[in-house]
């Protein structure tokens, strides 16, 4: 998810010896509490997948009949998925507004981590989750500073993405047909795709981070515009994160065998 692009305004050379605006002086300051909601929004997630597996765990184990906790579970996944698809429009329609955006942000990281729970019920090792997690941060890191330092226009690369999301998407539906003809090639190919995937989700996040430092180095630093930057840094992380953990998952399963 990233941010609409913003003109630059030239500076005026009669300026250019001038104090450094206010807005300017707190970029800083406003990005690294972008940073800071971000990592509470991460937090949250983590603390709600965890709690929810384990208790629907106790619950299937418990129960007489797994059935109940099943189905209560396949519900809750169709209500997050909704939730997920709904909230990110009406925090985006109250950003220029004085309503408060963490309602919706609490409720899109409780919903993540309920989607994430699948990981954990399904049986991956915690170190595991310990690697893919440090292995994003460094990644989301280092695609920051190169959005946040480029001195290119980085959403010219929207385009360049598309094709390869085209691309990617072609593939993936080549690997399911494949399934029948040469399980091993089809194999290869999803496996392709997901390392594409996960490219194309460097670069967005990069261009996120590109697009953030524009919107505050322009003085657009209310609280709203604030907090959706970190709910888009959020969102990148998380997509980063999940591709990094199926990668690990896929080789470290390999390796048992």
């Amino acid at each position: 998810m990233a941010f609409s692009t913003y003109d630059y305004q030239a500076p005026n050379p009669e300026q250019q010896f001038q104090a450094p605006a206010p807005e300017l002086t707190n970029v800083s300051k406003k990005l690294g509490k972008a940073y800071l909601y971000m990592a509470l929004g991460l937090l949250v997630t983590a603390v709600c997948s965890f709690l929810f597996a384990l208790g629907l765990a106790y619950w299937m184990q418990a129960a007489p009949d797994s059935s109940a906790p099943m189905v209560t579970y396949l519900i809750l996944s169709v209500v997050t998925l909704v939730v997920m698809l709904v909230v990110p429009f009406s925090m985006l329609r109250k950003v220029g507004t004085n309503r408060s955006l963490w309602p919706g942000f609490i409720t899109y990281s409780v919903a993540m981590g309920v989607c994430l729970s699948s990981f954990i019920l399904l049986g991956v090792d915690f170190y595991i989750f310990g690697e893919a997690f440090l292995i994003s941060a460094l990644a989301f890191g280092a695609v920051g500073l190169w959005g946040y330092y480029s001195k290119k226009d980085l959403n010219r690369m929207w385009m360049v993405l598309g094709v390869a999301g085209i691309l990617v998407l072609i593939g993936t539906l080549v690997s399911l047909l494949m399934v029948f003809f040469a399980p091993g090639a089809s194999v290869l190919l999803s496996l392709i795709c997901m390392v594409a995937i996960l490219i194309i989700s460097l670069v967005v996040a990069a261009i996120d981070a590109y697009n953030i430092k524009k919107i505050l180095t322009q003085g657009q630093g209310s609280d709203n515009i604030v907090l959706y930057c970190a709910f888009t840094m959020y969102n990148d992380f998380i997509m980063i994160f999940i591709r990094v953990l199926y990668l690990l998952i896929i080789f470290s399963s390999r390796n048992r065998n």
